[in-house]
């Protein structure tokens, strides 16, 4: 009895700090809006939990980024006023989608009161920022709100990520753009670009856990214990598929579990790519982004296939990702290391060149038309003559003849 009273006393507060944050940080209109459609989504998992099917789920999934799609492509209030509160909401449909396609396979689950489900998804230290966590670990773990066992070993924590996440802004805005000041070359702009849209992605997921421990500090030290991103993983990477889950790992968690497994019916490639048609919608469908996120997808399935291939052919340790246990022969030796090496330099090469599409300081005009848009979106990959996807082309036919 006294357990279950002191969760709706810490639900109800984490539902007034969310409500205290966001009205801080977004604007008044902007802020009614998200406030009731964050609570709307209660609907539903209340539908989920009636209708227990995986094409209720699906059903719910369209809906929720049918409307974020709406939403990015025709602002009711304003590009600027949306770009406020998209990540909000993206992270809030994500929360409330991870409760209801668990009703698709526990006959068990009871539907949670509109204390909890709200206490959830208006919880401060993931509400901004994110990063995603699911229900079952944050309702667990809401008896152990208060100070860590070990305090000093916490504060020491919190600080080193505030001080990473900040030290990943002043690279990001001012130290690469010395550095390269002097190159003229657009391949040499196209790496400092892309460095500086990784490093500003590194401070904002830095920042979301240190937000994340300030805001619960027990619950980040036994549930956050691995990170949001890897830095080091993304920017020497053995393949872009290793990008593609250490860029935001708790969001490749969610869309494993709730857009790649509900879809493996179709077979792994299909839902593959359907994995990656739900990050788009949920990003919007931003042009930019969605072309990124296609590409990605494309890319990861050719290298992917590929690899495969040549570790079959030639019986070496040469697949996307590292072999933890396998029978190959050939494992370390030079022309093992020779391959992966070059795989790799493909990857930054990619990495920077799909990178340099994410920059937004220079804006299309409003009046603008949406092929003159889409047209002054491509300008970037245009004037790099489409390099990157012409290589991968080449890759894709010599799939075809292994």
């Amino acid at each position: 009895m006294f357990i279950g009273y002191r969760g709706h006393i810490m639900n109800l507060f984490s539902i007034i700090s969310g409500i205290c944050v966001l009205v801080t940080l977004v604007d008044f209109p902007q802020v009614l809006g998200t406030i009731v459609f964050l609570s709307s989504t209660y609907l539903y998992c209340y539908l989920m939990s009636r209708v227990r099917t995986i094409e209720s789920y699906f059903f719910c999934l369209l809906v929720g980024l049918l409307y974020l799609v709406f939403r990015e492509q025709i602002p009711l209030v304003g590009s600027h006023d949306w770009s406020q509160v998209r990540g909000i909401e993206m992270i809030g449909l994500m929360k409330a989608m991870s409760i209801g396609y668990q009703f698709t396979y526990d006959d068990h689950m009871k539907v949670p009161s509109i204390i909890q489900f709200l206490g959830f998804i208006f919880f401060p230290g993931t509400l901004v920022f994110g990063p995603w966590v699911s229900y079952s670990d944050h309702n667990s773990l809401l008896g152990l709100f208060g100070l860590p066992s070990n305090f000093k070993l916490w504060l020491k924590n919190t600080i080193r990520k505030l001080f990473s996440a900040f030290s990943y802004l002043v690279m990001s805005t001012c130290i690469f753009y010395w550095l390269f000041q002097n190159f003229e070359s657009i391949y040499f702009l196209m790496v400092r670009d892309a460095l500086m849209i990784r490093f500003s992605h590194y401070f904002i997921s830095r920042l979301s856990e240190a937000c994340c421990r300030l805001a619960g500090p027990r619950l980040a030290e036994d549930c956050l214990s691995v990170p949001v991103v890897e830095p080091f993983r993304i920017e020497f990477p053995r393949s872009l598929v290793e990008v593609v889950i250490y860029w935001n790992i708790p969001m490749h968690t969610w869309l494993k579990q709730h857009a790649y497994e509900p879809f493996a019916f179709l077979g792994k490639s299909k839902a593959a790519l359907m994995t990656f048609l739900v990050s788009a919608m949920l990003h919007g469908l931003n042009f930019r982004l969605s072309a990124v996120l296609i590409s990605i997808g494309l890319y990861c399935y050719i290298e992917y296939s590929v690899r495969e291939k040549l570790a079959e052919i030639t019986d070496s340790c040469v697949r996307a990702r590292s072999c933890h246990i396998c029978n190959h022969t050939h494992k370390t030796q030079l022309s093992v290391q020779v391959i992966n090496c070059v795989f790799t330099l493909l990857s930054i090469f990619n990495l920077a060149y799909l990178g340099v599409m994410l920059d937004t300081t220079e804006r299309y005009n409003e009046g603008d038309g949406f092929f003159d848009n889409i047209n002054y979106d491509l300008l970037r990959w245009r004037e790099l003559s489409y390099s990157s996807h012409y290589l991968m082309l080449g890759l894709f036919i010599l799939n075809l003849c292994l």
